[in-house]
């Protein structure tokens, strides 16, 4: 099996080289003769370098900086055409058509000095040009140009400076913007070490890019989760094209050193291939690499924003459908559900961002929405993802995602509101959540009736048993306003802290009671519960899907919080819920994710295989629970166990010991309403009630 996959890998890495090749022979390249020679370089690429913990930590901006210094004249031959063609090729290596500018800052320490010889300082901005050198010439791409007082990169005047500065000493006819550290979806982009954490939002980055005064061809976010609807609408004013990821993103970045070295081969190209470039050999870069994590769920796309605004007037017009919905006919609503559960989804509850395109395709988009404005809101995503590529796992992702704030803390929805221009959207999350609009937003549309006086959508959930253990029920005649995926956390009591830690949350099973006419929610055999190497594991749900769940596994190294990233395919069940091929109930460990920052809620970047941690000891955690239901308080730990290149997670019987189960009822609305626990002794054999 492990020389299959080799196999396919390698398939792939070829046909991606050779499809690559040929597409930068046939369109990319442009004649010398045909590039206007005004004395100005026909592009000028800034890159912003927000270091944050990404560089102090781990390096990765050095790492990407040392894939720019592998850039001279020679890799034309070197690295592409004696390995396509036989016959020697003419080359169009142009210093003087592309200028590359750079300004560091935002993070603790720099790696530069030992692995470029390059001493960026952390106490201070710096810029500096990037050139070219020969190559074993000894001298460095990189020139420093000049110091600039210490402030957050993520103040929307240092971007805005940056900008004017580089177009002012570096003009030229195109320009692209290059912007690199942590992103958070629908909120804002950065983190800035020095400065309290400080975060770029969508409306200061949009403020930011219109003081800069500079119109781009590109703006490439290389970050996690930034390729959504309210990034493009923030965006679209300065520039003619997105280049970013709905997913979360490696650390090690997008294919620098590609990317501009064929930038440098044929500057004559446009921001649209420019930007096809950068997602071509960013997939090509992790397929050499080889880490089957990234591959799977990588998604890059190339938004055209001259098109990004009728995707906006569609997604408002989706919502007000939805209100509409909501309140004249909410048996409809029964098709929100699906619309949302079917898509695929990013970032998990912090950042939670889904698939604009998964919803457009959904049997609940065909029955809720007018075909005439599900046909426009279709035709205007095709227009705007001028450009997407994908990996396995993202097969059914669209290019472009939007903010799902449902479920979000209301202090995180007011900081989205600012940036979110859907007016429907805003009345929608007013009615449903605990954030209230402000009032002027209803002098643009109508406000909707608080969830809580809507009398359709109220239901009762009752602590029940079902084969003598905990159940939940809901009388039939209420099923209008519930929501078809609920789930159960369960826990175990630490003899140690004498608190319930969380185990995990996986999905009920629903059955119908025709005597009593109810709707009973039960777990599935939760005597059997995933572990490795028999520790109980805690799985942190990142998304239910038809075909694989996405798990988070919390562990400690190094006195470090990571996260194993966790898959469990399903088997393929037919329309009646037979089984049509079964996959074992397989799980399989992708990598290491370092989770999200506690102060800001971004993603981490720095997702890795286990082969860099061989040999240390870790230990599984567990999330201590808390009164309140939504709490991480701190973690319980399992005993000190050793990381191995592969580890496996096999289901095994919990020991003795005393549990508790908690039901998580979802709505119509997706929001998660969590009841009341109940507790159980496990003998070994039988639950007996507490």
């Amino acid at each position: 099996m492990r020389g299959s996959q080799g196999s396919n890998r390698n398939h792939l890495l070829r046909l991606a080289f050779v499809t690559w090749a040929l597409v930068l022979m046939s369109s990319f390249s442009v004649p010398a003769e045909d590039i206007e020679t005004d004395g100005k370089a026909e592009w000028t690429v800034m890159m912003y370098f927000c270091g944050s913990d990404l560089e102090s930590n781990h390096g990765m901006a050095t790492y990407n900086l040392k894939e720019m210094a592998g850039i001279h004249p020679d890799l034309t031959r070197e690295r592409f055409m004696s390995m396509v063609y036989e016959e020697d090729v003419d080359e169009a290596f142009s210093y003087d058509k592309v200028n590359v500018v750079i300004e560091t800052g935002g993070c603790r320490q720099w790696h530069t000095l030992s692995g470029l010889g390059l001493d960026i300082s952390s106490e201070k901005l710096q810029r500096w040009s990037f050139t070219p050198v020969e190559k074993d010439s000894g001298e460095s791409p990189f020139t420093f140009v000049e110091d600039r007082p210490l402030q957050s990169m993520s103040d929307p005047e240092t971007l805005a400076d940056f900008i004017r500065w580089g177009a002012e000493n570096y003009p030229a006819r195109k320009y692209a913007l290059v912007l690199w550290d942590h992103g958070g979806g629908a909120t804002g982009i950065f983190i800035d070490e020095l400065f309290e954490k400080d975060i770029l939002y969508l409306d200061e980055l949009e403020k930011a890019l219109k003081d800069g005064g500079v119109r781009f061809e590109d703006v490439i976010l290389d970050a996690c989760l930034m390729a959504n609807l309210e990034t493009a609408l923030a965006v679209a004013p300065q520039a003619s094209y997105l280049v970013a990821s709905e997913e979360t993103t490696s650390g090690y970045g997008s294919a620098f050193g590609e990317w501009l070295w064929e930038l440098y081969r044929n500057p004559g190209q446009n921001g649209r291939q420019l930007g096809m470039c950068v997602c071509d050999q960013t997939i090509r870069k992790y397929l050499e690499i080889g880490d089957d994590q990234i591959n799977d769920l990588q998604t890059y796309a190339v938004l055209d924003l001259s098109r990004i605004e009728e995707m906006g007037k569609c997604f408002d017009e989706i919502f007000f459908r939805i209100g509409e919905a909501y309140e004249k006919y909410p048996d409809l609503l029964n098709y929100l559900d699906d619309m949302f559960r079917n898509a695929d989804k990013f970032g998990g509850k912090k950042t939670p961002m889904i698939d604009i395109g998964g919803i457009l395709d959904s049997e609940g988009a065909i029955t809720l929405l007018p075909a005439e404005l599900r046909a426009r809101a279709q035709n205007a995503l095709s227009n705007c993802v001028s450009y997407c590529v994908r990996g396995e796992g993202r097969a059914g992702s669209s290019g472009i995602s939007f903010c799902n704030a449902i479920n979000m803390p209301v202090d995180q929805i007011e900081i989205y509101a600012r940036n979110c221009r859907s007016p429907h959207y805003l009345a929608y999350l007013d009615a449903i959540s605990d954030w209230e609009a402000p009032d002027s937003l209803y002098e643009e549309v109508p406000e909707l009736t608080e969830i809580r006086q809507n009398e359709i959508y109220q239901f009762d959930v009752e602590n029940v048993e079902y084969d003598g253990f905990p159940a939940a029920s809901i009388q039939l005649s209420q099923m209008t306003g519930v929501g078809d995926t609920n789930f159960y956390e369960w826990y175990k009591l630490d003899e140690e802290t004498e608190q319930y830690v969380c185990l995990g949350r996986m999905e009920c099973q629903s059955n119908y009671n025709e005597e009593t006419q109810e709707i009973v929610l039960a777990a599935a055999d939760p005597q059997n519960w995933p572990s490795i190497e028999g520790t109980l594991c805690s799985l942190q749900i990142v998304e239910f899907s038809e075909t694989e769940d996405i798990f988070n596994i919390p562990i400690r190294m190094n006195d470090e919080i990571f996260n194993l990233r966790c898959g469990h395919r399903l088997p393929m069940m037919d329309e009646a819920g037979n089984i049509i091929a079964d996959s074992g109930n397989k799980y399989e460990i992708y990598g290491i994710w370092n989770g999200y920052d506690a102060d800001t809620g971004m993603p981490s970047r720095n997702v890795v295989t286990m082969s860099e941690y061989q040999g240390r000891d870790y230990r599984l955690l567990y999330p201590v629970s808390r009164d309140d239901w939504n709490e991480e308080g701190y973690y319980a730990e399992s005993k000190d166990m050793t990381m191995y290149r592969r580890l496996y997670v096999t289901e095994t019987v919990i020991p003795e010991g005393d549990y508790a189960i908690r039901y998580i009822v979802t709505d119509l609305h997706n929001r998660e309403l969590p009841q009341e626990m109940q507790y159980l002794h496990w003998d070994g054999q039988t639950f007996t009630r507490k």
